[in-house]
Parts: C-alpha cells; sequence; structure tokens
C-alpha cells in the first residue's frame, strides 16, 4: 500500500514535466482557452480547468487534432481522482484515436504516457511496464523526452521492493530532464534523492535533497515543499536523530490539504527500518550502466 502510493509521490508535478509539454503547437496556437486551462491545471486548479475544457468540448471543434488535445488535458484532470480512473482511460483512448487519426505521433506517445500512469495507480503494473517500455522505444527512435517514462519505470521498481533498479531509472530520469523549469529539476532531484538514501547513499541523496530545495524556491511552489521534508525526515531518522516533531508537523499539512499522497509517505517513513540505511553504502552511487 504504501509503495503504491510512493508511486504517486510526484505524480502531478511530473505529469507536468513530460504531459505538460506543449503538444500540438500548431493545433493550440492562439487558443488562448487551451493555454488558460494548461496553466489552471499546471497549478492545480483542475475543477476551472476542468470547466474551461468542457465549455470548449460541447462547442463544435473544427480541428480534429485541437479536439484531441482538450480531451487529453481532461483525462489529465480525470486522472488526479481516483474515482474517476476510468473516465480518464476513456478520455486518453479517445484523444488517442484521434492522435493516430491525425499521425501525430507525439500526441499517440504521451496518450500512452497518460494511459500508464492510471494503470500504476490501479496496481495494473504489468500492463503499465509494458507499455512504457514501449514508449522508451518510440521515445528514443523520435527524440522524444524520456525523464517522464523513465520516473515512472522507477516507481514500478519501487513497489516490487527493488530499490537499486529504481534509484538507477531515476537517475535516467534525471539524465534525460531537458527543461530548465525549476519545479521539474526540483522533482527530479528530489526522487532521485529518496532514492539513493533508501539504497544507503545517505550523503549524496541528502545533497540532491538540498538542490532539490532549492530548485522549489525559485520555483515558487511552496505546496511541494512538504514532499522535500519527507526526505528530510527520512534522512534524520537514518541517522538515529528525531524527526517524529517533522513528521507530525507534515502529517497536520496532508490531513488539512487532504493530500492522501503525502499522507501515506508520512506513513511509509515512520514504518521504515531507517537504521539500517546507516550501514549501507556511503560513497556516492556509481552511474547505472548506459542503456
Amino acid at each position: 500500500m504504501y509503495k503504491i502510493a510512493l508511486i504517486n509521490k510526484f505524480l502531478h508535478a511530473v505529469s507536468v514535466l513530460v504531459l505538460g509539454v506543449a503538444i500540438s503547437a500548431t493545433a493550440t496556437a492562439g487558443d488562448l482557452s487551451y493555454k488558460d486551462a494548461w496553466e489552471k491545471f499546471s497549478n492545480g486548479n483542475f475543477v476551472e480547468a476542468e470547466a474551461i475544457v468542457d465549455a470548449k468540448l460541447s462547442t463544435d471543434i473544427e480541428s480534429m487534432l485541437l479536439k484531441a488535445n482538450y480531451l487529453y488535458l481532461k483525462a489529465n484532470i480525470q486522472s488526479k481522482r481516483a474515482e474517476r480512473y476510468q473516465e480518464a482511460l476513456y478520455s486518453y483512448e479517445t484523444a488517442l484515436q484521434l492522435y493516430t487519426i491525425s499521425d501525430n505521433d507525439y500526441g499517440i506517445y504521451v496518450s500512452n504516457l497518460g494511459m500508464a500512469r492510471i494503470f500504476i495507480r490501479e496496481g495494473r503494473t504489468g500492463e503499465a511496464e509494458a507499455a512504457l517500455n514501449v514508449n522508451i522505444q518510440t521515445g528514443e527512435a523520435n527524440n522524444y523526452p524520456l525523464t517522464y517514462p523513465y520516473y515512472l519505470l522507477a516507481r514500478l521498481a519501487f513497489a516490487r521492493g527493488e530499490y537499486e533498479q529504481a534509484m538507477n531509472l531515476s537517475y535516467l530520469s534525471l539524465k534525460h530532464l531537458k527543461t530548465e523549469n525549476p519545479r521539474d529539476k526540483a522533482d527530479a532531484l528530489l526522487t532521485y534523492g529518496f532514492y539513493q538514501m533508501l539504497n544507503g547513499y545517505l550523503e549524496s541523496g541528502y545533497e540532491l535533497t538540498l538542490k532539490g530545495q532549492v530548485a522549489l524556491v525559485e520555483s515558487g511552489d511552496h505546496n511541494k515543499h512538504y514532499y522535500s521534508l519527507i526526505n528530510m525526515a527520512l534522512y534524520r531518522r537514518s541517522q538515529g536523530l528525531e524527526a517524529d516533531g517533522l513528521l507530525q508537523m507534515i502529517d497536520r499539512r496532508a490531513v488539512k490539504d487532504g493530500d492522501d499522497d503525502l499522507l501515506e509517505l508520512v506513513r511509509f517513513v515512520q514504518g521504515f527500518d531507517c537504521a539500517q540505511l546507516s550501514l549501507m553504502e556511503s560513497e556516492p552511487p556509481p552511474a547505472p550502466p548506459p542503456t
């Protein structure tokens, strides 16, 4: 349960990392409603974003590609709530059909990623991994962003208890990061740092966490700061230092915001045997073998 929740740790922010890349720029150029809806979605204003999308979809959209983009955005919004996962899958599949008819390879690529994300959240890990491996091949062949597919594969490895593999895959996720957006950079750094610490690379993971916090300050995203504190709590507990107060503060914030993912992370760190980490590796981890 905790491991599946950890899969969701940065799902929204990292979905903006790749799924938020402006797809089909020609189709959306000059469409202020789409730009407004995507901005609201990126900032977590899901209700307002969906209202804009629904209003647009209720009209006769002449461009098949633009309609696909709106359906794709709607799917991303629907995927934020567990009770709407099936709605999201339907929207992704419909967008995928339109992208296929429009011969838009990148739209096909990101729609498949969105579907893999839903598979993960539903625990359909076999389907998710199969889809992501195909997307890795497609991305390599077309020079598409690979940060998010590797990120999700790392989450799947972690869910299986394969911490070293998760660390190596998150390294590849960070390596393929092409955006200079500080929030995206923070997510990648914090994720890699978390996995490093789980593998006993405490100091290296701690340094990555500090860099991630600097990037968060630059981004102005104060809500994500609580996720960085999860890393700090894991580090403190591995050193035998008191972290209960920190975890209780994060717990209160998670309850206040209704953030179930953050709450599950608190429970995970509280229940994890952090003392074992100080007995493991101390040097920075080697880079994984080239893919």
